[in-house]
C-alpha cells in the first residue's frame, strides 16, 4: 500500500543514525574527549558501551529485510 516504502526505509534510516552515534562516540572515545553533565563527569567506558550496542543495533538495521 502507500507506507510500504516507508516501512521499508525505516530499519535502514534507523540503522544509519545508529552508526553516525556509533560512530561519535567511538570518536569521543578515541580522543578521550571529556563530557560532563553539571557536575557529573561522564566515563569513557560509556562511550565505548554506545558504540558496542549502537553499532549492533546499526547492524541489525542494515541487514533488516523489512
Amino acid at each position: 500500500g502507500r507506507c510500504s516504502m516507508a516501512r521499508s526505509a525505516f530499519p535502514r534510516v534507523a540503522a544509519l543514525f545508529f552508526a553516525l552515534g556509533a560512530l561519535a562516540h567511538a570518536y569521543r572515545a578515541v580522543q578521550a574527549i571529556p563530557i560532563q553533565f553539571g557536575s557529573t563527569a561522564i566515563p569513557i567506558w560509556v562511550s565505548w558501551m554506545v558504540v558496542a550496542v549502537g553499532g549492533a543495533l546499526s547492524v541489525w538495521g542494515f541487514r533488516s529485510r523489512s
